[in-house]
């Protein structure tokens, strides 16, 4: 009980039954005391106010019986829209008092019981009028338990908030998969693939990034993916550097999170090596015999096959396919005789993944060797 209580002449008593305890003793003319805040009021039930003479205090007092204003918020709920572990940002709401025409703000704590020990406030009061609060993003969460509300009149703050238990809402992408089926070094191409955690109900995407290291340092967006499709393709020829990590962020209607889930990229560079060619064709300005080659050295289990061509440059220009692809396992393709060069220079040799052809072959200049019968 607190308030301020108008009285008679000189004294103001809390009893119940036979049980009284003095508050106060004001002076003839005043007509009112102020009793303290949090003043206990059990067991009393009404006040007693009496008034009295230079000789004596009367017998029979006036009687107030005492109605215990209680106004306290109920059904706090939080919505945590941030995702990141061990980090809160969202919203509390609550249900106002019933009986809330006294109250004229809310505070809303952090606290590490749901009494509101250590607490720490969030933002400023709330007006009465208004039963949420926003909890800033990345708030830290630190050692506390519980959000506190506590609701406040014009002379105080009540001492025993509602309490609600911190659901830290934390969701992220799991067990990232990308395998790298562009055969090309230096550059990626392919799948990337991942698992939603146990809870996504505050999800509403992923972002994919490539990125410098594990905290997403110089990122750089590729693609945004809705909730549920857990894919995203890399295009083919993607360049890599500088970029060493995969990155997906989750994210809710609010923010995307702070931290996000990595995978160390596996560049894969499947190239052949060791192309020879013996020209059989003795006539000028034509070719035949067989090309081979030695097979990559590493990553040959995402070669699919190889493609050959005569080219018009080391870089592959104007480009001819020789006969048909080789399977793997196949190093050594047959070219008929007869085969006119007609400004071809270079033979190329290219790996094919199950995603693409590489862009970068490997290649061997072409030797023409010819034979001329002399006069006799």
């Amino acid at each position: 009980m607190a308030g301020n209580y108008t009285i008679g002449n000189t004294s103001i008593a809390a009893f119940s039954g036979s049980c009284l305890s003095l508050l106060g003793t004001a002076r003839h003319g005043t007509n009112s005391i102020d009793i303290p805040a949090d003043s206990q009021l059990a067991p009393f039930t009404h006040f007693a106010i009496y008034s009295a003479s230079a000789l004596t205090e009367q017998t029979t007092p006036t009687r107030h019986k005492i109605f215990d204003m209680s106004a306290s918020v109920s059904d706090v709920e939080y919505i945590g829209q941030d995702l990141d572990l061990n980090e809160l940002g969202g919203l509390i709401f609550w249900i106002p008092p019933l009986h809330g025409e006294l109250v004229m703000a809310y505070s809303v704590f952090l606290a590490e019981d749901i009494l509101g020990k250590a607490r720490s406030q969030i933002g400023e009061d709330v007006a009465s009028s208004v039963n949420q609060l926003a909890v800033p993003l990345e708030t830290p969460r630190a050692s506390y338990s519980h959000f506190v509300v506590y609701t406040k009149s014009n002379l105080a703050e009540q001492s025993t908030p509602v309490g609600e238990n911190i659901l830290d809402e934390a969701a992220h992408a799991m067990d990232i998969i990308f395998i790298d089926e562009d055969l090309d070094s230096g550059e990626v191409g392919g799948t990337i693939s991942w698992r939603d955690c146990e809870d996504v109900s505050e999800v509403t995407h992923y972002s994919v990034y490539l990125g410098y290291n594990v905290v997403g340092r110089d990122r750089s967006l590729m693609g945004v993916v809705a909730i549920g499709t857990n894919k995203f393709v890399v295009s083919v020829d993607s360049v890599l550097s500088p970029f060493t990590h995969v990155m997906v962020y989750a994210s809710s209607a609010l923010a995307e999170q702070t931290t996000p889930t990595t995978l160390l990229i596996s560049d894969t560079s499947a190239s052949v090596s060791d192309i020879r060619y013996v020209d059989k064709d003795l006539d000028i300005a034509e070719v035949g015999g067989s090309i081979s080659w030695a097979p990559p050295v590493n990553d040959v289990a995402r070669v699919q096959g190889y493609y050959v061509y005569l080219a018009s440059g080391a870089l592959g220009e104007q480009r001819s396919s020789i006969g048909r692809t080789m399977r793997r396992g196949m190093n050594k393709i047959l070219i008929p005789v007869e085969t006119p060069l007609a400004g071809f220079t270079h033979f190329t040799v290219y790996t094919m993944s199950i995603l693409a052809e590489q862009t970068t072959p490997v290649v061997l200049p072409i030797e023409d060797i010819y034979s001329r019968v002399g006069n006799a």
